[in-house]
């Protein structure tokens, strides 16, 4: 690997609070990198503003946009307390953030981030409800989200609320994945099939020749699973696609891999020496690089499909300013 970017909040802020000398990352907490664009890159976390400003208390949630693979980032304020879950699709990210009330009541807002302009918009705003799976959305898709309100599914585009499709849980059931663009995809017996919400369309995608134990939605696309065995800590699932051709077997060594197409990415071994595996191959055979110059402590990884990852290290010079946390852009070479 090649690391490409380095970057300092300092850069960013260029402040000293009480006289004294200050590194802002220390009073930063990443918690998701997203990568939309080739170039851009969305952080997201939450920053301490009393270490900011002695007035302030607390935290607040707030992204990091760059427009230029890492080299400058500029601060957006979200405006709620706590960041909950960021995703990006197409030419958004979904962003779902929260404040709690004095009796510990959490106030939710889900945002859209612009991916090309960075401009913030709200797009609906809740009470928590006791039962979480009440009012809830998922699986983002760059313009429709799913939205579960209270039994009934349906698909929403967050840019014009007016236009929604209901999905048919009486006929398709209530287990479904959604794969974009009103598409939803649900097992039927030994059948695979396509339900459009929008044209109401309903297609058969493959009449499966064998039997499996789970249909899933992982690594960005649609699975289905074999039980080899499963004694807890230790498991074997082969995994197919919906055509029935096998991909890989899942074991525990393999679980947590960030995977796109036939590259795999094993980042787990951080800390002073860390090292991240991967493979062009789908796990046959494997590149390491050792990282020597920073150590990586958190497991808060972004990745561009199979071209470059982005992470937090940490520099060690003892009282230099050269210490401390930076964003970290790392290219794989092939």
């Amino acid at each position: 690997m090649k690391w490409t970017a380095k970057y300092d909040f300092f850069d960013l802020y260029k402040v000293k609070v009480n006289g004294g000398s200050f590194n802002p990352g220390s009073a930063i907490r990443l918690t998701k990198i997203e990568i939309p664009y080739e170039n851009t890159i969305i952080l997201g976390g939450s920053k301490d503003e009393n270490s900011f400003d002695p007035t302030k208390t607390g935290d607040i949630a707030v992204l990091f946009a760059s427009k230029d693979r890492g080299k400058n980032y500029q601060e957006i304020i979200i405006g709620e307390k706590d960041m909950d879950y960021m995703e990006s699709k197409g030419d958004y990210t979904l962003i779902k953030a929260y404040t709690m009330d004095s009796v510990a009541v959490k106030h939710y807002k889900i945002l859209l981030l612009n991916n090309k302009t960075f401009e913030l918009q709200k797009v609906d705003e809740y009470v928590r409800p006791a039962n979480l799976s009440d009012y809830y959305y998922s699986d983002f898709d760059g313009k429709y989200i799913v939205l579960e309100n209270y039994g009934t599914f349906t698909i929403v585009n967050l840019l014009n609320r007016k236009e929604e499709y209901k999905i048919p849980t009486n006929k398709i059931g209530d287990y479904f994945f959604y794969t974009g663009n009103g598409r939803i995809v649900y097992k039927k017996d030994n059948e695979i099939r396509e339900y459009n919400a929008i044209t109401q369309e309903d297609k058969l995608l493959n009449k499966l020749k064998n039997k499996y134990d789970y249909f899933f939605y992982i690594d960005n696309q649609l699975t289905l699973q074999n039980k080899i065995f499963d004694d807890g800590d230790k498991f074997q699932y082969d995994i197919y696609d919906i055509n029935e051709n096998p991909l890989y077997t899942k074991t525990p060594e393999n679980k947590y891999f960030y995977r796109y197409k036939n590259f795999v990415c094993d980042y787990r071994k951080l800390g002073a020496k860390p090292e991240i595996h991967y493979s062009y191959d789908y796990g046959k055979t494997w590149k390491v690089h050792h990282v020597t110059d920073f150590t990586i402590l958190q497991n808060v990884f972004g990745f561009y499909k199979d071209e470059f990852l982005v992470t937090e290290g940490i520099f060690w010079h003892f009282d230099s300013p050269e210490s401390g946390g930076r964003v970290m852009v790392g290219e794989f070479v092939k």
